[in-house]
C-alpha cells in the first residue's frame, strides 16, 4: 500500500529550522506500456495455454536440457538464469506447446508496437518455432515470426520485431512444434513488450504475492484498526504467530494482536481490480495462511464488486487456532462484474491471536490497473524557512490551520522577546519559524503536506529544533497516515515524539 506521513507540530514557546523529509520516490499503478518478462520467478505474467491447439506445455529449466545434441545449456540472460522450452522427449512428431502473453490494447492508429525475445533452436531433429498474435474477439491469429530446422547451438536475439495491426484488443503466443525425433528442444528467454504494447493485466506482475521482496506488490492495506505487517522470523508474542514463512527464510504478512486494539478489530489487505470472471470456475485464488494461538480470531477472504459502496461477498472464511503450521487453500472466484479480493483478518479477544498470510496467487484471472490512488502530492524539500533574499522567509509547503490561536511566525536573527528563544537560524543565518510568547496561551500548529512512501521502507524526518526559555513548555511531532477505507480516505494516528523543559541557546537535531 501507498501510505503517507503527515508532520504536525503543537507548541508553545519553540522555533523550528531546516526542516527535512527523505521520501523515496514512488510511482502510481497506471496502464503499462511496455515490460520485460525473463522467467527468473516463474511465468511471470505469461500462461500455459489449455486447448486450441495446445498438446503439450512449455517447461521451466535452469542450465543444460536433459537430453544431448539438442536445446540450449545456459539462459539467454543473465546466463546463470531460467528460460523455457520444449522438452522433446517423450513427445509425438508435430506436437504443440503454446504460451501466451497478458491481454494487449488494440494498437492505436498512427502506433506501433514491437516484441523482442531470445530464441534457440538446436538439434538434428528440430521443428518450428512461431510467434503469432491473435484477436482476442474475433480469436483470428496472425504468424508474423517463423523458424524452422536446426540453427546451431547458440542463442539469437530477435529485436524490436514489429506487431502485425490488430483492431481488437490481443495476446502474443508462442508455439514450438516438435520435430521428428527427440533432438529438437527449442527454447525461449528475456521476452520484452516494446513501447506501443500496452496491456492493463501487466500491472499485476504474475498475479502471485509472497511479500519476500518486503513489498506488499498491487495488494493494500484499506482499514485502519489494525494493519498488515510485513515480518521475517517468529512473531514478537510467545504462543502465537509462524515462526517462519512458507519457504523458511522469506517474508509473510500478518496482524499483530498484541498492541492496544480491541477484540473485533480488523485489517483489510486488497487486491488489484480483477475482470469479471463470469459464472464458470476459471479464476481460481490459491493462498497459504496461519492461526495459531489461544485467542486466534477469524480470517475471512472477500469479494467486492462494486467499489463505490464496497458491499462485499464472503467467499471463505475460518475461525479459531488452527495449530502451528501453515496451511493451503484453494478458493474458486465467479462474479459477474469487475471485482476485488480483500482478505480480513479480526483479531481475537487475547493477544495470542496472530494471523498471517503468505504466497498469495491468482491462477486465470485477469486484473486491470487499480486507478485508486491517494490525493495529489504537493511537496517541497529541504525547508529551512529562507529564500534567496535576506528580507523575506517563507513557510514553503506549510500550512497553519484557522483554528491556531498562536500563529508561527518567521524570524531572522535574534527574537525581540529576551532570554528566550534562538539568536538566529540553524548555522548562525538564515530564517527559522518560532512561537511568540508574550502574552499568547495555546497552541500552535503547523503541517506538512501528505508526503507519499512504501510503507516497506522508511519516511524519515530531519529536524532542528530549539526551546529556549525558563516558562517552555513543549514541541510535540505527531506522525499520522492516510488509510483507504470503505467510504474514502481517513487520516489515522500513528505516534507522536514531544520534547519538553529549557534546553538552552542551541539548536537540536
Amino acid at each position: 500500500m501507498e501510505s503517507s506521513c503527515l508532520w504536525r507540530s503543537l507548541t508553545l514557546y519553540v522555533a523550528i529550522s531546516a526542516l527535512k523529509f527523505v521520501v523515496p520516490a514512488q510511482s502510481q499503478a497506471t496502464t503499462v506500456c511496455s515490460g520485460t518478462q525473463d522467467f527468473e520467478n516463474g511465468l511471470g505474467v505469461m500462461t500455459q495455454v489449455t486447448g486450441g491447439g495446445d498438446d503439450v506445455n512449455w517447461n521451466r529449466r535452469n542450465g543444460g536440457t536433459p537430453s544431448s545434441n539438442t536445446g540450449p545449456s545456459y539462459d539467454f540472460l543473465p546466463g546463470n538464469g531460467y528460460y523455457m522450452y520444449l522438452e522433446s522427449s517423450g513427445k509425438r512428431t508435430g506436437q504443440r506447446a503454446k504460451l501466451q502473453s497478458p491481454e494487449f490494447k488494440a494498437i492505436q492508429v498512427g502506433k506501433s508496437c514491437d516484441i523482442s525475445f531470445g530464441w534457440h533452436m538446436y538439434g538434428s531433429a528440430m521443428g518450428t518455432l512461431i510467434v503469432s498474435v491473435v484477436d482476442t474477439v474475433t480469436n483470428k491469429e496472425t504468424v508474423f515470426f517463423t523458424k524452422s530446422g536446426d540453427q546451431g547451438n547458440q542463442w539469437y536475439w530477435m529485436q524490436k520485431l514489429a506487431v502485425p495491426a490488430v483492431s481488437d484488443d490481443f495476446r502474443f503466443v508462442f508455439t514450438a512444434i516438435r520435430g521428428s525425433s527427440f533432438t529438437s528442444d527449442v527454447a525461449i528467454d528475456a521476452i520484452e513488450f516494446g513501447n506501443g504494447c500496452c496491456t492493463r493485466t501487466y500491472v499485476c506482475d504474475s498475479h502471485t504475492l509472497n511479500f519476500d521482496d518486503n513489498t506488499y506488490g498491487k495488494w493494500r492495506n484499506v482499514k485502519k484498526d489494525i494493519q498488515w505487517t510485513l515480518w521475517q522470523g517468529s512473531t514478537p508474542s510467545f504462543n502465537t504467530g509462524p515462526s517462519a514463512d512458507i519457504s523458511g527464510q522469506g517474508k509473510y504478512a500478518y496482524i499483530e494482536t498484541s498492541d492496544s486494539f480491541s477484540a473485533g478489530d480488523s485489517a483489510w489487505l486488497m487486491s488489484p481490480e480483477f475482470k469479471s470472471s463470469g459464472p464458470a470456475c476459471t479464476c481460481t485464488l490459491n493462498f497459504f495462511y496461519h492461526m495459531y494461538g489461544s485467542t486466534i480470531g477469524t480470517l475471512n477472504v472477500y469479494v467486492s464488486e462494486n467499489a463505490t459502496s464496497w458491499n462485499v461477498t464472503t467467499i471463505w472464511t475460518k475461525s479459531g487456532d488452527q495449530g502451528n503450521q501453515w496451511h493451503k487453500d484453494t478458493v474458486c472466484i465467479s462474479t459477474t462484474s469487475d471485482y476485488h479480493v480483500i482478505f480480513e483478518g479480526v483479531r481475537g479477544i487475547s493477544w495470542t491471536g496472530d494471523i498471517a498470510l503468505d504466497g498469495i496467487t491468482m491462477n486465470n484471472c485477469e486484473c486491470i490497473a487499480d486507478a485508486t490512488s491517494p490525493p495529489p502530492v504537493t511537496y517541497t524539500a529541504p525547508c529551512n524557512f529562507g529564500i534567496q533574499t535576506a528580507t523575506r522567509g517563507t513557510f514553503c509547503s506549510f500550512t497553519q490551520p484557522p483554528e491556531n490561536t498562536v500563529q508561527w511566525r518567521l524570524k531572522n536573527g535574534q527574537t525581540l522577546t529576551p532570554n528566550t528563544g534562538p539568536f538566529s537560524g540553524q548555522g548562525g543565518t538564515g530564517w527559522y519559524a518560532h512561537v511568540v510568547s508574550d502574552g499568547n496561551r495555546g497552541n500552535a500548529e503547523m503541517i506538512t503536506p501528505w508526503l507519499t512512501y512504501n510503507e516497506a521502507q522508511n519516511c524519515r524526518m530531519y529536524i532542528y529544533w530549539s526551546l529556549n526559555g525558563v516558562d517552555v513548555q513543549n514541541v510535540t511531532f505527531t506522525f499520522e497516515r492516510l488509510f483507504l477505507t470503505p467510504v474514502g480516505y481517513e487520516t489515522g494516528f500513528v505516534r507522536q515524539i514531544s520534547r519538553i523543559n529549557n534546553r538552552g541557546d542551541r539548536w537540536i537535531r
